[in-house]
């Protein structure tokens, strides 16, 4: 199915420019030029001003691209459905995600690394850290999204995409909120310490933040009264709002819930998140774009001013490869 006026423009749109669409697509920079103009003169419309050296789409341009986007996606995910009616599959990759996160990533994340590879067969599971951890060093997963915290070990290795607090979450309607901070406000410090005679609601044992904050309650030598304790951090979440009692919850399921506050610790405790995959291991090329689109959706779903990309060497060199 030749459509390549359509591929040929987003491409350009892409890169911005004609000579880095050409190496891409390995053919010279007159041709792809006499290609974009013949095309323009067939439309009757200019797809690109080119007044600068970078190519930008006029309004029409920005109409025609949106067309082709669908067309291109109709195209491969057409092949990609023929495809997998043979059940051919060169290799499989096994991701899995927790149940609490990583749910619209990795939806996403699938159609993308599919039309990409359709070759590949990516497989899902699901379960919480200690249970993945396990999976992971037993190989019945090759990776999985999670999280990890300092001073808390875990199997296998780990390339980190990003970092968020772990606040102290009150609800409006308890005492301690007279200080705290609303969303998007610079939140005022203090530690454990000061808090610890107030009942405690605490996320349960079976969650990579959990461990952290028991990390947290034993190098703070912090033993509060707990009245309430979940594994599924959202129930934890519904229950501080409640009144009830404070607790540590990761930024994100603080901003996202009107009616909570929230204090900094002094001093300040990250989560970071990434992928985990086996010790031993060497990165093939399509698991170094597995781990670049992880990554990419991870950067598109930070909207939180707590929430900091913060990729380490490793996942800094794979973006280079594919950037």
């Amino acid at each position: 199915m030749n459509i390549k006026m359509y591929e040929y423009p987003l491409l350009i749109a892409k890169e911005g420019s004609l000579s880095r669409a050409a190496q891409k697509l390995h053919i010279s920079q007159a041709a792809l030029s006499h290609f974009l103009s013949s095309l323009e003169t067939q439309l009757g419309y200019t797809l690109f001003e080119r007044s600068t050296r970078y190519l930008a789409p006029t309004p029409t341009g920005r109409v025609y691209l949106a067309a082709a986007e669908q067309i291109v996606d109709t195209k491969q995910r057409t092949y990609q459905a023929i495809h997998r009616l043979k059940g051919h599959y060169e290799s499989q990759i096994i991701l899995a995600t927790s149940p609490h996160n990583s749910a619209e990533l990795y939806s996403h994340l699938f159609r993308e690394f599919s039309l990409l590879y359709p070759d590949i067969q990516l497989i899902h599971r699901e379960g919480y850290s200690h249970q993945l951890e396990k999976a992971l060093e037993n190989k019945s997963i090759q990776f999985y999204l999670g999280n990890q915290a300092v001073g808390v070990k875990a199997r296998g290795q780990f390339l980190r995409f990003a970092r968020q607090e772990i606040l102290l979450a009150v609800s409006e309607i308890h005492p301690l909120s007279a200080n705290a901070a609303a969303p998007y406000e610079a939140p005022s410090s203090l530690s454990l310490r000061e808090v610890s005679e107030i009942p405690f609601i605490k996320i349960g044992s079976q969650t990579a933040v959990s461990r952290l904050i028991d990390h947290l309650f034993a190098v703070n030598d912090f033993s509060p009264l707990i009245v309430f304790q979940s594994a599924n951090i959202a129930l934890v979440r519904e229950m501080i709002h409640t009144g009830l009692g404070i607790g540590l919850l990761p930024a994100r399921y603080v901003y996202s819930r009107p009616g909570l506050r929230y204090y900094s610790l002094h001093p300040k405790v990250w989560l970071y998140m990434g992928l985990y995959f086996q010790d031993g291991h060497t990165l093939t090329e399509y698991e170094k774009h597995l781990v670049c689109l992880c990554y990419q959706l991870t950067e598109r779903e930070r909207l939180q001013p707590h929430f900091i990309m913060d990729p380490d060497a490793r996942v800094q060199e794979i973006l280079s490869m594919f950037s």
